[in-house]
């Protein structure tokens, strides 16, 4: 099935697609329930929209669906543009496509899967300040664009620290940049309280924004085999990426290396997150799923042997299946 998506093709896209929706069967079958809420969002959290889809299950998906597809062009341009994998394939695309259909609540619409849309746009901004002495614009933009994460999602915030530190490893961060990175992820909320305070609900814009935004890990009171299955799949992913430390470093170019150590710092920042949101909601996890999916596309892509890549998809398929369909 990969060797449909090795190739820059058009036909590439309309396999993937299919692909997109075709992982989601479940959700648009009714055979998943549909999360009770919209998880730990933001001030864009709540509202009319959110309301629609809540009590229609299969238009959540099917939004979910284009969402999603709109997402992984992005995520295939991000590679594109910087050469992050030596082959110019949709991969990335379909590993984000596979990995966004992961668990049950992922496969719906919600705050946390549009913020999503922010996280590729951000290393696109980070990747271009790559040996750039003026880079101003660029920094700001990654500011506002983590801030305008964090509005979906409010513990995006923390991926500041990624990007100081990706930043940092491409060029010399004098101390204005520092300071314009702060100001592009001031300014999108400072927009947001201006609208709240103008309806007098300011109290309502620190409580969604920046009150109770990490916890303690919380685990259900009854860990059912379908839990296990969906935390092991998650937590399998990322130590194979771990282990896999060296060898998706090597016989990369400088630039590259970079990047891959920005997208280890963003994985990181990540799954830190997941863990000390509170009660465990996959929907938490998506923010490492970009990085990722472009981690997978990496070790799927490389090499002459397309029989083991296959057989790995086949068995990843099979768990995400058994994650969704396993209570």
């Amino acid at each position: 099935m990969l060797s449909l998506f090795r190739n820059n093709r058009f036909s590439g896209l309309i396999f993937l697609l299919v692909y997109t929706f075709l992982v989601r069967l479940p959700g648009l079958l009714g055979l998943v329930q549909i999360p009770k809420n919209t998880g730990r969002g933001g001030l864009f959290s709540e509202g009319v929209f959110w309301d629609f889809f809540a009590e229609k299950p299969f238009w959540s998906v099917l939004a979910g669906g284009v969402v999603i597809f709109l997402q992984a062009l992005i995520i295939n341009n991000l590679d594109t543009r910087h050469r992050i994998i030596a082959d110019r394939t949709w991969l990335p695309s379909a590993m984000y496509v596979l990995l966004t259909a992961a668990w049950p609540e992922t496969l719906f619409i919600s705050p946390t899967l549009l913020a999503l849309t922010f996280v590729p746009l951000t290393l696109d901004a980070i990747f271009k300040c790559y040996k750039q002495i003026q880079a101003t614009a660029l920094i700001f933009n990654v500011g506002f664009f983590i801030s305008m994460t964090a509005l979906f999602f409010p513990a995006a915030s923390l991926l500041l620290l990624g990007a100081y530190f990706g930043i940092l490893s491409l060029k010399t961060f004098k101390f204005r940049e520092n300071v314009v990175l702060l100001v592009g992820w001031f300014v999108p909320l400072f927009l947001a309280w201006t609208w709240q305070f103008l309806v007098n609900n300011t109290d309502y814009f620190w409580a969604k924004q920046f009150q109770n935004v990490l916890h303690l890990p919380v685990f259900p009171e009854i860990l059912s085999l379908g839990f296990w299955i969906k935390i092991g799949l998650a937590g399998v992913l990322v130590l194979c990426v771990l282990l896999g430390f060296v060898s998706y470093f090597s016989k990369k170019l400088i630039q590259v290396q970079k990047f891959i150590g920005i997208f280890y710092w963003f994985l990181v920042i990540a799954v830190v997150i997941f863990i000390f949101s509170g009660e465990i909601d996959f929907r938490n996890f998506l923010l490492a799923v970009p990085v990722l999916a472009m981690f997978l596309a990496l070790s799927f892509g490389g090499g002459k042997n397309r029989v083991l890549p296959e057989s790995l998809h086949l068995f990843l398929l099979a768990t995400i299946v058994a994650s969704l369909v396993i209570k």
